[in-house]
């Protein structure tokens, strides 16, 4: 009696969580969604810290001397039409854009091309100031290499790296000092996962 009770309660909420998941992921991700759809000129970049990394360094070759260490790696994925992407940026990624383009077509797929760029640093704590160093180089990246022209942030909900009022604060800043027009969404919780989970 007691669990169908507590049962009965719980599933309205669940289903709101779920279909507010699912429509989330069909207007980022789906067919029709905004990483999918062409035109615009806008750029999308999916961030997300990844686990630290351990590495061992070796001083010397006796064993006694090797010592541990550990790095924050954080993936930044940036998505954009190939249209707006800087003949720079094809020669340094050795890419033909003709030839992109076309096997693109030929796979059915947008004409979209997606660069993963990752930050690796000492800074463990994983807080908002890094997170404003890593989305302003990030800025600088993309107004170097595109002609984009609008930037969406699609981030999971983490207080202490995105969602907070600092962050916020920040964030209201970027078309000023930047000059590009900006914007930041929330994944729901518990259903945070991207590209940068793929890296």
């Amino acid at each position: 009696k007691d669990f169908f009770k507590k049962w009965v309660l719980y599933v309205p909420i669940f289903l709101i969580h779920a279909f507010t998941a699912s429509f989330q992921f069909r207007q980022l991700g789906g067919d029709n969604g905004i990483i999918r759809e062409e035109g615009g000129h806008y750029v999308t970049v999916s961030i997300d810290y990844s686990e630290n990394w351990t590495h061992t360094l070796a001083f010397e070759h006796q064993s006694a001397y090797w010592s541990r260490s550990n790095s924050t790696v954080v993936p930044v994925i940036v998505c954009l039409d190939t249209c707006d992407v800087k003949d720079s940026l094809w020669r340094m990624m050795d890419i033909e854009r003709g030839q992109f383009e076309s096997e693109r077509k030929m796979a059915n797929l947008p004409l979209k091309i997606q660069v993963a760029i990752g930050f690796i640093s000492e800074d463990k704590l994983h807080d908002k100031g890094m997170s404003i160093q890593i989305m302003e180089d990030t800025i600088l990246w993309i107004k170097k290499f595109t002609k984009g022209k609008s930037i969406i942030v699609l981030s999971d909900g983490c207080r202490a790296q995105f969602k907070s009022c600092h962050m916020v604060g920040w964030m209201s800043t970027i078309p000023q000092k930047f000059g590009i027009r900006f914007q930041w969404h929330f994944h729901c919780s518990c259903h945070g996962k991207c590209l940068c989970d793929c890296v």
